[in-house]
């Protein structure tokens, strides 16, 4: 073979190599795409059973080589009609909650009751519609609703009785629970904590969850000197406005508003600072809930928002693989005519080579071949040229939308878990609460019937807690609680679970631990929390605690366990207080 020939021989499987190198490349390029929209599509996960169902299959899909346009686009068009079909069926959902409670607070109007409830009444049904349309409003709507029902019956009862035919008082409306009896009356304090506790055992687990440290208690130095109180204490609302306050302005301080409402909230908290009487409570109250349906929304404008942009960039995502395959085709066929017509030069150089009858005619024929060889290389390198052009522009149009949307489900997912947070933590004691509790519980429960390692369940309350309130006031009442439910946390173990399961309770899930264990550990707790120097104007102020146990066995539910040792507990209440009572073994 010529030189000339050998050399544009090497120069074609140059070419060759190069196109395999780009082939390469496009491959590689194409899986870190895949894999983003693998990451995007994690940002949608628990909305809904469905729609996790074709999340999954598209990341099944998009983990393919090569990836199958066809079926992608199939996916997506029936993610999008998923998507569609979610937000009919919630708009259905809230309309039918909304006739629900309609007609039940309908129901509760009818009856003979108090105009004080019945003007809650009114009031919750105005609210209605403007609720609803959050999710997140739904568990305090049905909060709302038991409240109502609460009161209606106790007008009821209280009628029936002949007692109290005014109906529930302020601080019943205002906190949904009994006005608080005399101090002269503490004799029928144990049936009030039993009805307390037979309330908290009666809730419901939710979901798992995962546990949280307790406090740090370095970080706390407030001694054990309880807060003065005016003494007598005012009667009606001023008795507990400071508590009140505070409270409201720990609310205002942990939303999180869009810029046009802050201004309200700062107006809001000046207000309350300057000093709340009963007759400006409510209309405060009223706009907080304002405030509180402002931040929710946010929440949620912002997480329809991020789901717009996702579908905006899976549409983008599914326009550029489809590109992608036509070019990838295109590409193919150009190589598949590159490589006819040079095996069409070559064969005809052969027959040139083979037919001479001179060597300038052979000369001629050859250079015309190559020629043509040359020019068929040429437009094959423009055509991949402008191809490669065009996937390197629409590559990086891409890649920008997808780190746009990569930082925009970060900062989403990071609020998300700052809100989160805040929903399962007490904001008095900072440990976790009720909901918090809830979801570890089941964790616990599951692993428990799995494992069948011994895990006991403790449910803690402050004896006497209504008298410290009632001689030393709420603000007195609060810094216990604070103070016991540090002081708990500290001697427990980091893999134990606290909560302030609500009032003066507090709730502990200890794993890997039998009742007689965790009997020995709550009784030196018990010892501790008696010796505290409370004090109170120099004096000392003893405060116990009665501990109820009981360890999971047999087929026992969750539902049980807490029954279990909550009876437990009432035992112990009865039998003195300022003891730790275990519950019998469940068959």
């Amino acid at each position: 073979m010529s030189t000339d020939a050998q050399r544009w021989k090497e120069k074609y499987l140059n070419k060759l190599d190069e196109l395999d190198e780009l082939e390469n490349r496009f491959r590689n390029q194409t899986h870190l795409l895949q894999r983003a929209v693998v990451r995007v599509s994690l940002a949608a996960d628990g909305l809904d059973s469905e729609l996790d169902k074709q999340l999954a299959s598209l990341r099944t899909l998009m983990r393919e080589d090569p990836l199958p346009a066809s079926e992608l686009k199939r996916q997506l068009d029936a993610l999008e009609n998923t998507l569609h079909k979610l937000d009919t069926a919630r708009s259905d959902a809230q309309d039918a909650l909304l006739q629900a409670l309609t007609d039940l607070v309908e129901q509760l109007g009818r009856l003979d009751l108090p105009r004080t409830v019945r003007k809650d009444l009114r009031r919750f049904a105005k609210s209605l519609n403007g609720r609803i349309q959050s999710l997140r409003e739904h568990p305090k709507l049905m909060q709302d609703v038991a409240r109502l029902q609460k009161d209606a019956l106790t007008a009821l009862q209280s009628r029936l009785a002949g007692t109290d035919t005014s109906g529930p008082g302020f601080l019943e409306r205002l906190f949904g629970k009994r006005t608080e009896s005399p101090a002269g009356e503490a004799q029928t304090e144990p049936e009030v904590i039993r009805d307390e506790a037979d309330a908290a055992a009666s809730a419901a687990p939710a979901l798992p969850g995962t546990g949280t440290e307790p406090p740090d208690a370095d970080s706390e130095t407030e001694s054990l000197e309880l807060p003065e109180a005016d003494m007598p204490p005012e009667p009606g609302f001023a008795a507990i406005a400071d508590h009140v306050s505070a409270t409201l302005t720990h609310l205002i301080r942990q939303l999180d508003l869009p810029e046009l409402a802050q201004h309200e909230a700062r107006r809001i908290l000046a207000r309350i600072e300057a000093g709340l009487n009963w007759y400006e409570l409510i209309p405060v109250l009223d706009d907080i809930a304002n405030l509180v349906l402002a931040a929710v929304g946010k929440g949620q404008r912002d997480f329809e928002q991020f789901l717009k942009n996702l579908d905006e960039r899976l549409s983008l995502l599914n326009a550029y693989l489809e590109n992608s395959e036509a070019r990838q085709s295109a590409n193919h066929q150009a190589q598949t005519r590159l490589q006819e017509d040079v095996r069409t030069q070559v064969s005809s150089i052969s027959d040139s080579v083979r037919n001479a009858q001179d060597l300038d005619s052979l000369k001629t024929a050859i250079n015309t071949h190559i020629d043509h060889i040359i020019a068929a290389m040429d437009q094959f390198r423009r055509e991949e040229e402008t191809r490669e052009a065009e996937r390197q522009e629409e590559l990086a149009a891409l890649k920008a939308r997808l780190d746009s949307m990569e930082a925009e489900s970060r900062d989403i997912q990071e609020r998300l878990q700052t809100e989160q947070k805040k929903a399962r933590t007490d904001p008095l004691t900072g440990l976790p609460n009720r909901e918090a509790f809830q979801e570890r519980i089941t964790l616990e429960y599951e692993r428990w019937k799995r494992y069948g390692n011994p895990t006991t369940l403790v449910i803690g309350d402050i004896d006497h807690f209504k008298r410290i309130n009632d001689e030393y006031g709420h603000l007195a009442g609060d810094k216990v609680i604070r103070l016991i439910g540090r002081e708990v946390a500290r001697r427990i173990r980091t893999t134990d679970f606290i909560a302030r399961y609500g009032g003066e309770e507090f709730v502990i899930i200890m794993p890997e631990t039998e009742a007689t264990t965790a009997a020995q550990v709550m009784d030196a707790t018990r010892d501790m929390i008696s010796r505290m120097p409370f004090h109170f104007r120099k004096q000392r102020v003893q405060i116990t605690m009665s501990f109820g146990i009981c360890a999971f066995s047999g087929n026992m539910t969750i539902s049980e366990c807490l029954e279990a040792a909550d009876k437990a507990l009432y035992e112990a209440k009865n039998n003195g207080r300022n003891q730790v009572q275990c519950a019998p073994s469940h068959t």
